[in-house]
């Protein structure tokens, strides 16, 4: 799954191919790979006290009220233009 809306139809997929396919979820794979860089250099945390920043590749309302539904309150999103040259 290489966008980060697909693991939220994961199991639709799945359930397309009869479950008969195995879908790698790139969220979870980059999620677990990030762990292990903070752990290996000792800045893992269990602390959840903090500040959230989301940036997004392609803004739009949908988006934001999608957001506000998995973190139950409002969450600030900002465009970052990915594509321009730096």
């Amino acid at each position: 799954l290489g966008c980060t809306h697909y693991p939220l139809i994961k199991n639709q997929i799945r359930k397309f191919f009869d479950f008969n396919v195995k879908v790698v979820d790139s969220a979870f794979v980059a999620a677990n790979a990030l762990r292990n860089v903070l752990k290996e250099n000792d800045l893992l945390s269990d602390n959840l006290v903090g500040k959230h920043k989301f940036y997004v590749s392609d803004y739009t309302e949908m988006f934001g009220k999608i957001a506000e539904m998995f973190f139950d309150e409002t969450v600030p999103l900002e465009a970052l233009n990915i594509w321009k040259e730096a």
